[in-house]
């Protein structure tokens, strides 16, 4: 209403149709598009009534659940989508199937509205997307001996090393977690 635009979570695509077809041209369209619902109007009620039935049939024994809808004019029609999603775990948290409640800890990536659950070491080898480490420095002014400041840092996180930067003192702090779930 301001003018901005509105990001769409939806894929956009183009399909030709003619607007005077026959029963064969929109019974192949309808199911070229595999839509679970079809909703006809701009038509006389009665022949929307037997293109509707014979679409029915045709999708019944096919064993294909389609929903027709043919609203009359400006009768409202709600729709209700499935709003479940479906997510895929593969790699190495594939292995060995979890039981019935259990937690699963992995990286959730989407692509054209599906989600697979992987293991971020094997982000590369399924997706062709890659991690990063980043390291990070930082220097804080403090006014207490450099002992208490060890002290803390030993307290939270464990080993920490001695080093110089230039003339000054430093210490450092590894989090990477892999080393430490390992030992």
């Amino acid at each position: 209403m301001r003018g901005g635009n509105i990001p769409r979570r939806l894929t956009v695509k183009e399909i030709s149709f003619g607007a005077h077809v026959d029963y064969a041209q929109n019974s192949k369209f309808i199911q070229e598009i595999g839509a679970p619902h079809v909703v006809l109007v701009h038509g006389e009620a009665s022949q929307m009534g037997r293109l509707r039935a014979a679409l029915r049939d045709t999708y019944a024994t096919k064993g294909q659940e389609i929903n027709i809808h043919t609203p009359k004019n400006c009768e409202p029609l709600i729709l209700t989508f499935r709003q479940e999603r479906a997510v895929k775990a593969i790699g190495s948290l594939a292995e060995e199937r979890p039981e019935h409640g259990m937690n699963v800890k992995g990286m959730l990536v989407s692509k054209d509205f599906s989600y697979t659950l992987l293991d971020p070491k094997d982000l590369r080898d399924f997706t062709g997307l890659g991690t990063s480490t980043i390291i990070q420095k930082q220097t804080v002014p403090i006014g207490v001996d450099w002992s208490v400041v060890r002290w803390y840092m030993e307290g939270m996180y464990g080993e920490v090393i001695d080093g110089r930067e230039g003339d000054k003192e430093s210490l450092t702090v590894s989090l990477n977690r892999d080393e430490k779930e390992a030992n």
